[in-house]
């Protein structure tokens, strides 16, 4: 696995519900060229358990809407908690969505999932915007007006 690793792609429902032989072909090469592999909102639509043994995944993402109602439904707790139990049984990295209060990040590593996304961490911000706050929690002075190729 040469000079992809830290390359993820997100897979959607949609890409593996149409079967095409060659997207599976396709996704096994890129794999092996060390990029990750995420399946995106998993639980949400018509994936089958079974393509968890057939996609060459390296992580699951749980969909915003079962970790933002996993406080307030047993049913969704209970999908969030199966997500994961799948996940960690499939060696898979799991990752949260929307995840908005500490409250939800620290059920959610309680269960053992290993990342997250959502406001509590973070909001959308343009490029440079970006790249001037890693610089500064790096320790580096922000090179102003420095704006990244397109």
């Amino acid at each position: 696995m040469a000079g992809f690793v830290g390359i993820r792609i997100e897979i959607t429902e949609k890409i593996i519900l149409n079967q095409d032989p060659s997207t599976l072909v396709t996704l096994t090469n890129i794999r092996e060229l060390g990029v990750g592999m995420a399946f995106d909102d998993y639980g949400t639509g018509y994936a089958s358990l079974s393509m968890l043994t057939e996609y060459p995944l390296t992580r699951l993402k749980i969909d915003r809407a079962f970790v933002d109602r996993m406080a307030t439904s047993v049913g969704d707790a209970a999908i969030v908690k199966a997500i994961v139990g799948l996940g960690l049984g499939f060696g898979l990295k799991l990752v949260a969505e929307g995840i908005e209060c500490e409250e939800q990040a620290a059920t959610l590593r309680l269960l053992g999932c290993h990342e997250g996304q959502g406001y509590l961490f973070g909001r959308a911000m343009p490029t440079n915007e970006l790249l001037m706050a890693v610089e500064r929690a790096a320790g580096c002075t922000p090179s102003p007006g420095f704006v990244p190729a397109a």
